[in-house]
């Protein structure tokens, strides 16, 4: 049973998470819905972890792009939420 099933990784699980995370931020923003403006806590979160993810493995390109986004998420919870 052990050989059978394969190990889940931290590191996909993570990634999984900020997929999630700006997707469902994404929705908050696109719907209009109330509590919209945590949308940008959750956009911050998972460019912050893809920031990481793609330095680590060397992907300058996704890395600043992201590094980009989470400029505009800063503004963001600047101009929102403070």
């Amino acid at each position: 049973m052990g050989d059978s099933i394969k190990k889940i990784k931290p590191k996909k699980i993570i990634k999984w998470i900020a997929s999630l995370l700006l997707i469902a931020a994404g929705i908050l923003i696109a719907g209009k819905f109330n509590s919209f403006e945590y949308s940008y806590f959750m956009f911050f979160i998972g460019h912050l972890i893809f920031v990481v993810d793609f330095l680590k493995q060397k992907e300058y390109s996704y890395a600043s792009a992201n590094i980009f986004f989470l400029c505009i998420d800063v503004l963001g919870i600047y101009k929102w939420i403070l």
